[in-house]
């Protein structure tokens, strides 16, 4: 408790209390900032049970539950020596060590606990001691102390020495602080010989990935060759199937018969296309791709050829935007399902009614090609009752279908399908619809 206050400078205050003389220093104008220094019966005073205090003759006295004592300045009652510091405990792992003994740790033990301690040979009073530590190789400065335990958890691997100092009364220091040194081992990894087994581990690591990389490279290479030595077979067998003897023996004929009925000049003209067409066909065989515009230049003139032969008029129809005509597909994929629409959709008809034979290619999201051949003939239905043009068509739909497997595969397995839809409307066949969606490869714009 507070009983007696007294002003000795304009920023400094006597303080009575009944646990000793309290001296406040204020640093500032804003009160907020201070210091204290408690004098008891450990710094000459009577008792620590003090009434009041008074200044006489650049005296200080004091009165106490023991009588009267005085002293020149605060000088006198803060020349104390300041206990010396100890550390009384040390843990590691939550576990007691001998300091004497103990001083090199393995890497997981590196959580350690210090207790310190001031060890005081005369009488002086807890409330004005305090600790400041630190721990070099961590810590720059001096800490405070909260309590008596200084606790470092997750300690790197290293060379430590913690320092431990007692203040008593906020100004004297111990001149003889506690010390303990004491190295935290680095695991083997992070020693020069763990690095240089690891950077051997990672080399060696390194050489095998880049081995099995080229060998894997290697094997792709030798089944993309494969892949695409079987297109060209796909392709050949395509050919021969698209190009067979009786579209060649009629065109010939029908030549011959413009021939003989002296239309020379159509009968050249014929003969020019024929020839033109049979070179189209034969280039495109070499390679695997072919342009759209390629593709329809081949069709438009399969068809016109086809005209000549007919007896009975169809219209073709072509819907393709210029700015996919540069696009690339697998060539001689579209020219089969127009022979189909034509000899097995359209020519049955007889006349019946006029055919018409639809190809419209667009690009759908996502990078999709989408080709569409689509005819108002007599339907798939109709048309396998002919076993020759059933045989015709799976065989030419199966064969289309592999070519697709092997776009797919030679262009990371991209999106690629067909499928042959039958136009009905009330049990009526009204023509055939076939779609090729195809994902447009990098390789293949």
């Amino acid at each position: 408790s507070c009983r007696n206050v007294l002003q000795i400078a304009p920023t400094v205050l006597f303080v009575c209390t009944n646990k000793g003389l309290l001296q406040v220093t204020f640093k500032d104008t804003t009160l907020n900032n201070y210091t204290l220094y408690y004098f008891d019966n450990s710094n000459g005073l009577a008792s620590s049970d003090t009434y009041n205090v008074v200044q006489f003759n650049n005296k200080f006295y004091v009165s106490t539950s023991k009588g009267i004592c005085y002293f020149n300045s605060p000088d006198e009652l803060q020349h104390t020596v300041a206990p010396n510091t100890i550390i009384n405990n040390c843990t590691v792992n939550d576990k007691n060590i001998n300091l004497n003994a103990i001083n090199v740790f393995s890497y997981k033990q590196n959580n350690i606990a210090f207790q310190i301690d001031a060890l005081a040979f005369k009488r002086v009073t807890q409330r004005g001691i305090f600790y400041k530590y630190r721990l070099e190789g961590l810590e720059k400065e001096f800490k405070t102390a909260t309590g008596y335990v200084v606790t470092y958890n997750n300690l790197k691997p290293g060379t430590y020495k913690f320092i431990a100092k007692t203040f008593y009364n906020n100004h004297t220091e111990d001149e003889t602080p506690a010390v303990y040194s004491f190295t935290i081992k680095a695991p083997f990894w992070l020693t020069w010989w763990g690095i240089a087994l690891m950077i051997l581990a990672g080399i060696s690591i390194f050489f095998i990935l880049v081995l099995w990389r080229v060998k894997k490279i290697k094997k792709n290479e030798t089944e993309k060759a494969a892949i695409i030595q079987t297109i060209a077979e796909y392709k050949f067998t395509a050919l021969k199937a698209q190009m067979n003897p009786h579209f060649v023996f009629n065109s010939i004929n029908v030549i011959q018969n413009l021939i003989l009925e002296k239309d020379k000049t159509e009968a050249y003209n014929s003969l020019g296309k024929f020839a033109r067409l049979i070179r189209m066909v034969l280039n495109q065989s070499d390679s695997v791709f072919a342009t759209i515009e390629e593709e329809l230049d081949l069709i438009n003139l399969y068809v016109e050829l086809n005209q000549l032969r007919i007896d009975y008029p169809f219209n073709f129809k072509v819907d393709a935007p210029a700015e996919i005509l540069s696009c690339t597909i697998p060539s001689l994929i579209i020219q089969p399902f127009i022979e189909n629409a034509l000899w097995h959709g359209i020519l049955p008809l007889k006349g019946k009614k006029l055919g018409e034979i639809m190809l419209k290619i667009c690009i759908q999201p996502h990078n999709i090609l989408l080709i569409e051949i689509q005819d108002n003939g007599i339907g798939r239905k109709a048309a396998a009752l002919n076993k020759s043009t059933l045989l015709h068509n799976s065989k030419g739909i199966g064969m289309i279908t592999e070519r697709l497997k092997a776009y797919q595969t030679m262009n990371n397995n991209c999106f690629a399908e067909l499928e042959v839809i039958d136009l009905v409307e009330n049990d009526l066949a009204l023509g055939t619809l076939v779609q090729i969606k195809i994902e447009i490869a990098h390789d293949a714009k």
